[in-house]
């Protein structure tokens, strides 16, 4: 019997060649005149295939493995440390011309000795700090402020001599000397709980061994009214599982590892009693306002609905995939977020909020070029519909080139890239759009047209192939060409799609977590639920806060929901507090 030694195979190494150099290769195996550099390329790729094979037989390969294989990056952005670095230079200059002429003048003599100690304790302290260390960066600590969430108590003196406004020092020394209020100093204790905690209340029993009747002690009166499952109980189910994308499965295991079991059932019957009475009428209204929106960006992606899964099983000729879409709009300064997930695309989810549109100004969209996402819609909404398309969907086919040494595609990205330079000044100096649209037109347009002019003259003078990578991408730039350069046309039109990209995440979280949906009416109770969640994140509220407001004030929630959309609860919770004080 023989016996067989498994020898991991090594890993190939990686051939990198230019197209020129591709090109080259090919006409040299043709008229069959190799050297012998070309002799080992070939050989290299023989054993990149054997490798590979091997390799993908042996273990299950997925896209991002594939691509580590392959030592391919995604493209990430850097921090452009020399700039950080002469800003610090520029601020060090500063300061000694500041000492320098200080020191000139006697009168400031010790404001200039006190500016050198502390420019020393900065020398020192940062010394201490490790490389690449940003002075602006919190580096993982948060100010007290940003505990809003925690709750408060306030810790007061019981020295009579401050109470009274006077220094206890200074009274021992027999000297009188008033105190001055400052502000409050803060200290942090942060604890820890099952995700659902619970209290147990073990009542007295009694029994009457004649007439068996029971007696059991009753309960406080805080408790008799009390639900077993208290609204904030509810509301974190609610952020964990759709917010957060914790399986319900996975909470019930946890629950129960921690003394406090909740099966996944009754979960989900808690967030079904939730989104019936709390949740569906706002996200109803915020649907409404979504369709009146400014403008409205959308993208979708694959989901998974079982029960639309049995139904392509039975019925394969009616066979429909499902999308999970992510729709952002700009209402009035707010941003609302809807996700769907069932068989619409994005395009035909747009459509149906569009539809609902009772406004007559004109409004701005942002997606990809898929051919979907353009339904057809009334004359009405036409006329008033700015498409813009997402420039970075263009500029990753150019980037795909410049991977393989591109010189055409590094130009290219070099002009997009200032553009993108300029977005980021407009934004960090919080332009307004007027102000912004103004920037790109002076800064941007002039970029883009030279750039529109340069890759039609590739074409028209046969420099690019047109059926060649490099030629695809420029025609599908130039075809579009209108709808990637609104931003210096249109007041508010955006560069890209990433925002949105970047919301549907959410989406893509919970199908990684959870698998998938059982039934469409699921679906449709996570969607609404996600939907007021970010939406009120992203309004900077609490979303706990929030979420127990929409329980306790249910009727109210249910009678006038548009004013219990987050960036208006607290202003409508205060309202009936007063009334209910009163």
């Amino acid at each position: 019997m023989s016996t067989k030694k498994n020898k991991k195979s090594q890993k190939a190494d990686r051939i990198e060649l230019s197209l020129k150099e591709e090109e080259e290769l090919k006409n040299r195996i043709k008229s069959n005149n190799l050297s012998e550099d070309d002799i080992k390329i070939i050989l290299s790729l023989i054993s990149l295939n054997n490798w590979l094979q091997e390799t993908l037989a042996n273990a299950k390969m997925t896209i991002s493995k594939l691509r580590n294989l392959f030592g391919f990056k995604k493209e990430s952005r850097k921090k452009n440390s020399d700039k950080d670095t002469k800003k610090g230079s520029g601020s060090d200059s500063n300061d000694s011309e500041a000492n320098e002429e200080a020191s000139s003048d006697s009168d400031t003599s010790n404001t200039t000795e006190n500016r050198e100690e502390t420019n020393q304790l900065k020398d020192n302290q940062s010394e201490e700090h490790p490389k690449g260390w940003d002075e602006g960066k919190n580096h993982g600590r948060y100010s007290v402020d940003d505990y809003h969430g925690c709750n408060t108590y306030k810790i007061n003196f019981d020295d009579p001599t401050i109470i009274g406004g006077f220094c206890p020092e200074c009274k021992e020394h027999n000297t009188q000397a008033k105190l001055k209020k400052e502000e409050d100093r803060s200290v942090i204790f942060l604890t820890g709980t099952p995700l659902i905690s619970c209290d147990r209340y073990d009542r007295e029993c009694y029994r009457c061994t004649l007439c068996d009747k029971y007696f059991v002690a009753p309960l406080p009166e805080r408790l008799v009214e009390m639900p077993k499952y208290s609204p904030e109980s509810i509301t974190t189910i609610a952020i964990h599982h759709y917010f957060g994308g914790l399986p319900f499965h996975r909470l019930e295991t946890m629950q129960k590892a921690q003394g406090v079991p909740l099966a996944d059932s009754t979960q989900y019957d808690l967030m079904s009693n939730m989104h019936e009475n709390s949740v569906k009428p706002v996200v109803d209204v915020l649907k409404s306002h979504a369709a009146n929106g400014e403008a409205i960006a959308y993208d979708d992606t694959s989901g998974r609905i079982i029960e639309q899964i049995i139904k392509n099983k039975h019925s394969p000729k009616d066979k429909q995939s499902v999308h999970a879409t992510a729709l952002m709009s700009h209402y009035q300064g707010h941003i609302i977020y809807l996700y769907s997930t069932d068989t619409n695309t994005a395009g035909k989810t747009f459509k149906n909020t569009i539809e609902n549109r009772d406004v007559e100004q004109p409004f701005l969209t942002m997606s990809d070029a898929l051919s979907s996402n353009f339904p057809d819609l009334d004359e009405s909404l036409i006329i008033k519909w700015i498409i813009c398309l997402c420039l970075s969907h263009s500029r990753r086919r150019f980037y795909q080139l410049f991977e393989k040494g591109d010189k055409d595609a590094a130009f290219v990205l070099d002009i997009i890239g200032k553009v993108y330079e300029h977005d980021r000044y407009c934004k960090d100096h919080q332009l307004t759009p007027e102000a912004r649209l103004a920037y790109h037109q002076a800064h941007s347009q002039p970029l883009m047209e030279a750039l529109h002019t340069w890759l039609n003259n590739l074409l028209l003078h046969k420099h690019v192939e047109p059926n060649s990578e490099m030629g695809r991408a420029i025609k599908y730039l130039l075809k579009r060409w209108e709808h990637f350069t609104q931003f210096y046309r249109i007041v508010g039109a955006i560069l890209d799609n990433n925002p949105c990209e970047q919301a549907i995440k959410i989406l893509i979280r919970y199908r990684k977590e959870s698998i998938f949906y059982k039934t469409f009416l699921g679906a449709m109770v996570g969607d609404d639920m996600m939907s007021l969640i970010v939406t009120a994140y992203h309004s900077k509220v609490n979303i706990f806060d929030y979420l127990n407001a929409l329980q306790y004030f249910q009727s109210d929630v249910e009678r006038n929901p548009s004013a219990w959309v987050p960036w208006e609860y607290e202003k409508t919770r205060e309202k009936l507090q007063l009334e209910m004080a009163a």
